[in-house]
């Protein structure tokens, strides 16, 4: 029987799991699980390769703000 962490992190049995489980824990379970499948390696480079593009989207964001700010403040 396997056991499961559930989201107060009490092992319990799979069939426990799923028949108390509400959506949170569905959801916490497959992140765990597949970042474990995935690897740390794999995982790291993910993250920073999602923090790189996430911070250029929010540069590029706060350039267009300030952008269309200035022209609507000069009237052009």
């Amino acid at each position: 029987m396997n056991l499961i962490p559930n989201i107060f992190g009490e092992n319990i049995s799979e069939w426990a799991f799923w028949e108390s489980s509400s959506n949170l824990d569905f959801l916490l379970y497959k992140i765990m699980n597949d970042a474990y499948q995935i690897g740390w390696n794999k995982g790291f480079i993910a993250g920073i390769i999602i923090g790189v593009l996430s911070t250029l989207l929010i540069c590029g964001l706060v350039w267009e703000i300030k952008r269309f700010l200035n022209e609507r403040g000069t009237g052009k």
